[in-house]
Parts: C-alpha cells; structure tokens; sequence
C-alpha cells in the first residue's frame, strides 16, 4: 500500500471526483459535506452500506475496481 502525503491525497481525490461527475458537481458535493456538521462514520453507513456489507467487504469490493499502478523503480 502507498502512503501518500495530505497534498497527494487532496490532488487524487480532486482529480478522482472531476472526472467522475465533473467541475462543478465536484465543487458542490465539497461544499455540501463541509456546509454541516456530521458524524461521517454514520454518513457513510448509511450511504455506502445499503447491501448489509462490512466496511471491509467494501474496500475489497473497491480494490477489484481501482487500477493497479506500476511502480517505478
């Protein structure tokens, strides 16, 4: 697993949801999590978790989606 640093993490995630919904929706869906306070644990269960599956079933479930990067030596 990589570790990237705060900066990187920002740019992927920008670049990430720019291309999947574009400009300006990446934008609103910033300012609609950041406009109220939330308990993002409970957030994400309620949004992510509709098929009753562990937090860990999902991130394998992520994994077989996500590219594989080459690492350059």
């Amino acid at each position: 697993m990589t570790v990237r640093t705060d900066g990187e993490l920002k740019a992927l995630c920008f670049n990430a949801l720019t291309q999947l919904v574009g400009h300006v929706d990446m934008e609103r869906f910033i300012v609609l999590m950041s406009r109220e306070p939330r308990d993002y644990t409970r957030w994400r269960e309620s949004q992510f978790n509709e098929e009753g599956e562990t937090i860990y079933e999902l991130a394998e479930k992520i994994k077989a989606y996500t590219p594989r990067r080459r690492v350059m030596a």
